[in-house]
């Protein structure tokens, strides 16, 4: 194992983190405006090029608006941000917001259904002997941990099959959100990463070219995980009743 040095967090990246957070929970409102570099700088203890960097960021994210000569007005994010600001909607640990972890199951569960469809039609010989053996594996798991991992494996080989830059892209953010809602609750998934006959079937489909099949055994294995959080929501108003 080889060890270096662990990178320490820039000022501009601490600043961008903090204005962030207030932006997505609503404490800077949209169209409201920020405090002049000087007054940020002054009042997070660090120097103004630190916040002008932060500013930039944000920008780029969608999360503000900076103009010339004016002041930085806080942007409407629903309209003017991307899908890396999912997961940092969802929260972390205790912290998850169970509304937009829905939503976020619910496009993951589409653009699931969508990968497997395109993976049965595109994937190469070698792509499917790959999902066949990876379903076969999470089978084959030792405990929770290593199912976890070959689940995620298996779905990492179905969308490079998928050949999609856009399913890529939005499977990275997605399991960012699969990590923080595993932090508040494990078992959010578990009957999911358990169905190994389940997912051996669908990689079988797959490598058979069977697109509509396979895409019909995607959608409900990734229902799951949505009619855990439905029941959760039910016993909730159940015991509040």
């Amino acid at each position: 194992m080889q060890l270096g040095p662990v990178t320490r967090q820039s000022v501009s990246d601490q600043v961008y983190a903090r204005l962030r957070g207030q932006i997505l929970t609503g404490e800077l409102a949209a169209g409201q405006a920020l405090p002049a570099e000087r007054y940020l700088a002054e009042s997070f203890e660090v120097n103004r090029h630190a916040v002008r960097e932060a500013l930039k960021r944000l920008q780029q994210a969608g999360l503000v608006r900076i103009a010339q000569g004016g002041a930085t007005r806080v942007s409407d994010y629903r309209t003017t941000g991307g899908l890396d600001l999912l997961p940092q909607l969802v929260g972390d640990g205790s912290d998850v917001d169970a509304g937009v972890l829905r939503a976020g199951l619910e496009m993951r569960r589409c653009i699931g259904a969508e990968v497997a469809a395109s993976a049965a039609q595109r994937a190469g010989t070698p792509q499917r002997r790959a999902i066949v053996q990876a379903g076969r594996a999470l089978a084959d798991a030792a405990d929770a941990a290593d199912r976890h991992a070959r689940h995620r494996a298996l779905w990492a080989l179905l969308v490079d099959a998928a050949d999609n830059i856009a399913y890529r892209l939005a499977f990275n953010s997605l399991v960012d959100i699969i990590d923080r809602s595993r932090a508040r609750d494990g078992t959010v998934f578990s009957a999911e990463v358990a169905d190994s006959a389940g997912h051996l079937a669908l990689a079988e489909c797959v490598a058979g070219g069977h697109h509509e099949t396979a895409a019909r055994l995607a959608r409900r294995l990734l229902s799951s995980p949505l009619d855990h959080l439905a029941e959760q929501q039910t016993e909730a108003a159940g015991a509040q009743a």
